[in-house]
């Protein structure tokens, strides 16, 4: 085990260096001494931070193998924080693409069922509300997120912190800017 860690540990670092293709090898590496694949063998946090270098290089389609696979596992670990983590960021990958909307906005509703004080999700579906023209939907999604979540809402008033730290799609970036700035959609 010690062995398979090294080569997590590695990919951690080089995720610190943003050199997200070593990342990505690492990982690879960690997964195949796990028997290779998605299953049950395998590491599902590996499978996120693997997930989170693959979108860092913009293959999207693999990021969401990953994640959908580790937040399945987490589920069945009944670890439903780490599933939430999981599940958050095939939403956000989902998001990128319009034709996938539908299954982005069915993860986050996932999420913020399985875990209703999931804030991230609560503020992104208040996002996409609004840019669907559900405006109380929206605002119900905001509002909940400000008053009965210890978080509250008040990161996700700094766009930038939403773009790096969380990591969210410039589409639904740009749908919490017209909701914030409460912007009727065209």
């Amino acid at each position: 085990p010690e062995y398979v860690d090294a080569y997590v540990g590695r990919g951690l670092a080089h995720e610190g260096l943003a050199d997200w293709s070593a990342a990505v090898a690492d990982y690879d590496k960690a997964v195949s001494l796990w028997g290779g694949g998605r299953g049950e063998n395998v590491n599902p946090y590996v499978l996120t931070y693997r997930g989170n270098a693959l979108e860092k290089l913009g293959n999207t389609v693999a990021a969401v193998a990953d994640y959908e696979a580790a937040s399945n596992l987490f589920l069945t670990q009944k670890d439903i924080a780490r599933y939430s983590d999981a599940r958050a960021n095939l939403a956000l990958a989902l998001y990128q693409d319009p034709a996938n909307r539908a299954r982005a906005v069915k993860a986050m509703n996932d999420v913020v069922r399985k875990n209703p004080g999931y804030a991230d999700m609560h503020v992104a579906l208040a996002s996409d509300a609004w840019a669907q023209g559900d405006y109380i939907e929206a605002l119900k999604e905001w509002r909940f997120t400000c008053d009965r979540i210890d978080v509250g809402c008040d990161n996700y008033k700094d766009l930038g912190w939403v773009t790096t730290v969380r990591r969210w799609p410039a589409p639904l970036v740009a749908n919490l800017r017209m909701f914030l700035q409460r912007e009727i959609p065209e």
